[in-house]
């Protein structure tokens, strides 16, 4: 069922779109606060029998005018995407419900009806939301990408590899996602990933690694991955120089 891993992209899109819209809000704050500062400033200046200068504030204005009006086009933005993630949760609860009545009416009448999905006898499925880490949302959207020709991996890409080489310098690691290209960032990216998550077991403490919060040095024997098998992973299949050039650095 491919619903879930478009839910997933827009879900992302919605995300980052919603950092711009508040991005965008604290623009606005500190625009109206240096504002006011002006008016307080002229103020001041009118009672001291000066003149005030306009010139600052009517820039402010201009700026504040083009923030509100970017806030407006950001605000619509999101509100189509979380339009379309509403629409794909309603498709997602027809399926479900679908599957399940027809899971349902085979195993009580036990005789042929029409086939809608192929599912197991007794078998009912399920939809749920769940709160994830930034980086394991940029992690499922970039395997769906590698599966699945339609999926996009876009958004996801260049902020895990930055994730990535983020956790990797932290553990005098030196992965150089960004010298991959695209294609390359992608599979190796998602080696990775699936290699972590394999030795740890949960995102848990996936989310930790890549965070910082414990380093390569901290898991404990069952979980250990070294400092070679992610060099590895990031070396061409027929670069052997480069591998050992990189093993070579951490000497």
């Amino acid at each position: 069922m491919a619903l879930p891993f478009l839910g997933n992209e827009i879900s992302l899109a919605a995300h980052l779109q919603y950092e711009q819209y508040d991005d965008l809000e604290l623009q606005l704050k500190k625009l109206n606060k240096q504002i006011n500062k002006e008016d307080d400033d002229a103020y001041d200046a009118e009672l001291e029998g000066g003149a005030s200068n306009l010139g600052v504030r009517n820039n402010l204005e201009l700026q504040k005018r083009k923030t509100l009006s970017e806030i407006e086009a950001a605000a619509n933005k999101l509100d189509s995407m979380l339009s379309d993630m509403n629409n794909i949760s309603r498709l997602l609860k027809q399926c479900q419900a679908l599957v399940n009545s027809d899971s349902e009416a085979e195993t009580a009448a036990d005789s042929e009806v029409t086939t809608k999905l192929i599912v197991q006898r007794d078998h009912e499925l399920d939809v749920a939301y769940e709160e994830v880490s930034l980086f394991r949302q940029f992690s499922e959207v970039c395997e769906n990408a590698e599966i699945y020709q339609s999926a996009s991996s876009e958004m996801a890409l260049a902020p895990r590899s930055q994730l990535l080489d983020k956790m990797a310098l932290k553990n005098m690691v030196p992965l150089h996602m960004f010298s991959l290209d695209k294609k390359q960032q992608l599979v190796v990216g998602n080696q990775i990933t699936r290699l972590m998550l394999d030795r740890l077991k949960c995102w848990t403490k996936v989310d930790a690694l890549i965070d910082g919060r414990i380093c390569l040095d901290d898991l404990a024997p069952d979980e250990r991955i070294t400092k070679q098998e992610l060099l590895r992973l990031t070396s061409p299949r027929s670069g052997v120089n480069r591998l050992s050039v990189l093993e070579n650095e951490l000497l």
